[in-house]
């Protein structure tokens, strides 16, 4: 019989919170407000470091309990949750309030007869959310070792479930916590009444909406959109409201059913002065996809504001008066459901102060250079994942750390990959490698793509997996892109990303955003355009349109995705300069990236001005270095310069073609060229 955990019975003992929503006007109600957390396998319950009280195991269903005592734990400060356990259980119940949860499942592999990767795999599905294939040895390296991995859930039945499935050896847990979202709902239309939405469109167009119960994300009802937008004409649905005051949210989010005519959605806000911003997305998918857009997408309509409308160019959340979805072209249905405001304390949220709004203009202007790289405490952060505090890169548990690896090309060129092996990525790991980081090509991945190639995204789950069995982090790099055209027939390095580098990235963000191991690196080597494109987007000057940064980042954050972010300059990668002149990204967890290879230029004497001076504030990683059977002076002084600024570095590459090609190998056994030499001598030399 399943086991049921009233949170009510523990109010006493638990430290309650209330979401504190003045300053969030006639919002509707908060989702549920008290916070559990459960000392697997305890009998007495515990009160954690941080003042947090732990209840005693319950919840349960099945298992054995065991207590090793005061053994000492690595990653952690509290060494009593990971002491005790429960195995051997098929899961846990608890009874909560509907709404959306963060649960953080803490594991550590304390059982000596586990000695070694994959003696212990297992899986959980967190009401609904997997998290398989969980080896607690191989993911922290060791025994004694804390281990923490996230699932963010969504509960319409009242009951939160957590299910443990067993593929080798028996499923543990040591500590379970489910910690309210930080977010108020807008509307999640279970009242089955759509009395607060009007819908607006031309003579021309066609637009109706209705309650649907058939197709929904969650609960009874959604919103359903049928739709035919004339050409030239418009048409929405909107709700308004007399003023609500969002400057305690950091995101706007939603769930879309969507479809693929791809057609573009504009997203819209009305502001404290009635003044519209937009962000839009493009229906390029089936089913439903969540969105969580931060402020700093929202940029100034150019085509038309109300006639009353009070101008300033400022998104001001001080007393918002509505906001809408408009199809801008075509037919079809659209759904919508879930749609909320996310706080300053959601998971997933773009650190913004309460008061602070973001100016948005209708023409491009250099942003206002506001750090937002988290200077004190730890950011959101993907699980088990790297994060960044000021300029510095920190492991789990608060560890600084540097990326010290090999890059591994083929996958940009070839959709099967030249050589690659699990023993490949072994003589890297013997070089003291910590990072790998893989080129890749957006049309061998996008199904819509001429070059697509349906084995491709396993291939490079493949390497992954490699690649972290052997305790290496990587980087997954866009490497080759298409000028916008998905019927090309030969992908290339271009100027910058395009439109299909979003749906690229928003694929590989979703797909990998459990994971924080996984960093993202935008774009190869940017090239030939303005800092206002590369940060901004616009022209190409080749008669196409450039994806800019800001929009690439924010496009892999509203998938929910907390990992780390790289980012290159411009002059193919190697110039930073725009940085400190008022192009900075907006956003959290961001490395920047150059890559200096021995060119007028690029010389010992100009890397201060160009890039050096950057790692006072942000981290930078050179992600590309190498030569072409040259001397290794300049590489010598690069690894060494590197060293002095903390920076970190991938040399390039890991690939045997002479002297024709920056290679670090001779051959496939690994025996070294001369940078090579130097590269493997630093790794080794580094604790």
């Amino acid at each position: 019989m399943r086991t049921h955990f009233t949170l009510q019975r523990w109010i006493t003992i638990l430290l309650p919170f209330i979401l504190i929503l003045s300053n969030l006007g006639t919002t509707a109600p908060a989702l549920a407000a008290t916070t559990l957390r459960v000392e697997a396998g305890g009998s007495a319950g515990y009160t954690d470091t941080a003042g947090n009280a732990w209840a005693a195991d319950t919840g349960f269903s099945g298992g054995a309990t065991v207590d090793r005592g005061a053994i000492a734990i690595a990653n952690t400060n509290d060494d009593k949750i990971y002491q005790t356990e429960r195995y051997g259980m098929t899961g846990y119940a608890f009874t909560v309030d509907n709404g959306s949860y963060t649960v953080r499942l803490h594991f550590a592999e304390t059982y000596t007869g586990i000695t070694g990767a994959g003696q212990r795999v297992f899986s959980v599905n967190v009401e609904g959310v997997a998290l398989n294939n969980i080896d607690i040895y191989a993911e922290t390296g060791g025994r004694n070792i804390a281990l923490i991995r996230t699932a963010n859930v969504s509960v319409v039945d009242g009951q939160l479930n957590l299910t443990f499935t067993a593929s080798v050896n028996n499923a543990l847990i040591n500590g379970i916590e489910i910690i309210p979202a930080s977010a108020t709902v807008l509307d999640d239309f279970e009242d089955g009444s759509l009395s607060d939405w009007t819908t607006f469109k031309d003579a021309a167009s066609t637009m109706t909406i209705t309650a649907d119960s058939a197709v929904k994300y969650a609960g009874t009802y959604s919103l359903r959109m049928n739709y035919t937008i004339a050409a030239g004409g418009y048409g929405g649905a909107e709700k308004r409201f007399t003023g609500l005051n969002w400057s305690g949210a950091t995101q706007f989010d939603f769930q879309m059913n969507g479809n693929t005519s791809n057609a573009q959605v504009r997203v819209e806000i009305a502001d404290s002065g009635d003044e519209r911003f937009e962000y839009r997305l493009t229906l390029n998918w089936t089913g439903w996809r969540r969105f969580s857009i931060p402020w700093s997408s929202f940029t100034k309509r150019a085509d038309w504001q109300p006639p009353t409308a009070t101008q300033n160019n400022v998104l001001d959340l001080g007393s918002v008066k509505g906001f809408s979805f408009a199809p801008l072209s075509g037919s079809g249905t659209l759904y919508l459901d879930q749609i909320q405001l996310l706080l300053g304390s959601s998971s997933t949220a773009t650190p913004m102060s309460s008061t602070s709004t973001p100016t948005r203009t209708s023409t491009p202007v250099p942003p206002t250079p506001t750090r937002t790289n988290t200077p004190n405490g730890q950011p959101p952060t993907a699980p088990n994942g790297l994060y960044v505090i000021g300029n510095k890169i920190y492991k789990p548990g608060g560890v600084p750390h540097l990326l010290h690896g090999i890059n591994r090309p083929s996958l940009e060129w070839s959709k099967t990959g030249d050589h690659l092996s699990q023993a490949d990525y072994q003589l890297m790991r013997n070089w003291d490698a910590n990072v790998i980081r893989l080129p890749l090509n957006q049309d061998f991945w996008l199904s819509g793509a001429a070059q697509y190639d349906s084995t491709y995204q396993g291939r490079i789950d493949q390497q992954i997996q490699w690649i972290k069995g052997l305790g290496m982090d990587v980087i997954l790099d866009l490497h080759w892109s298409d000028k916008g055209n998905l019927g090309i027939t030969q992908s290339a390095q271009q100027r910058m990303a395009d439109n299909n580098s979003l749906t690229f990235w928003r694929e590989v963000a979703t797909k990998y955003k459990g994971d924080g191991r996984i960093m993202f690196e935008l774009y190869n080597e940017p090239r030939d355009v303005s800092w206002s494109v590369w940060r901004n987007g616009g022209a190409s000057g080749e008669g196409w349109t450039v994806v800019g940064m800001q929009q690439l980042y924010d496009a892999i954050r509203a998938q929910g995705a907390n990992n780390l972010i790289l980012i290159g300059g411009l002059n193919w990668a190697y110039d930073l300069t725009g940085i400190k002149n008022g192009y900075r990204v907006t956003g959290y967890n961001i490395a920047y990236v150059t890559h200096p290879y021995d060119y007028a230029g690029k010389q010992p004497s100009n890397w201060e001005n160009d890039w050096g001076f950057l790692t006072a504030t942000d981290p930078v990683a050179i992600t590309e270095f190498g030569n072409y059977c040259a001397t290794n002076n300049y590489n010598q002084q690069l690894l060494d310069y590197a060293d002095q600024k903390n920076a970190s570095w991938t040399g390039w590459a890991w690939f045997v073609s002479g002297c024709s090609f920056p290679s670090l190998i001779s051959d496939w056994s690994g025996t070294t060229t001369g940078v090579g030499q130097l590269v493997k001598t630093r790794l080794l030399a580094y604790p």
